[in-house]
């Protein structure tokens, strides 16, 4: 009996001990896997600020090329108009008297068109009002350079409108008023 109890009190053990070795195991496992369900949301949450990140940057330097455009149509319209209105100013009246009126009408036309200076406000709008977006980009000199340059646009096409307008009340002025 004393061979069979020491047999039994082995046998425990070793049931313990394999029990101590299975809770160990499964403890060790789910640590493991903790560890790694961490560090791949982490590299995940990490690859998709990035991703918004170079999203933004690309929507607002879209926004920035599109306006860039614009202002260069502009420019072109107005050297236009500049080239015509100095050739005009230079002919002699009695020219000027003389050209047909479909030709006097179509140069006041381009004298007197004044294109639009507008641009899409929703990037400015998504980029000046997310936090979010100010938090991801992490580069605040971009996030100011970008702001600066909103503000720029702004202004810009605020005194292009202003500009506009006061050519369109002179225009009016001469086309229902010409005394």
């Amino acid at each position: 009996m004393d061979e069979n109890a020491k047999t039994s009190k082995e046998e425990k053990k070793a049931k313990r001990n394999n029990f101590l070795n299975q809770i160990g195991t499964i403890v060790l496992g789910t640590t493991i896997s903790l560890i790694v369900t961490i560090v791949a949301a982490q590299i995940l949450e990490r690859n998709h600020r990035a991703k918004d990140r170079r999203l933004s940057a690309l929507m607002v330097m879209s926004n920035i090329e599109s306006y860039a455009r614009i202002l260069e149509s502009a420019h072109e319209y107005t050297e236009r108009a500049d080239t015509v209105s100095a050739w005009l100013l230079n002919l002699p009246l009695n020219k000027v008297d003389s050209l047909d009126q479909d030709s006097l009408l179509s140069l006041m036309d381009e004298l007197m068109y004044i294109p639009l200076i507008i641009y899409d406000k929703t990037t400015e709008g998504i980029f000046s009002d997310d936090i979010e977006t100010w938090k991801n980009m992490g580069n605040f000199l971009f996030i100011d350079n970008v702001g600066k340059c909103f503000s720029d646009m702004r202004t810009i096409e605020k005194e292009w409108t202003a500009f506009s307008e006061e050519m369109d009340a002179a225009r009016d002025a001469v086309i229902y008023h010409p005394e």
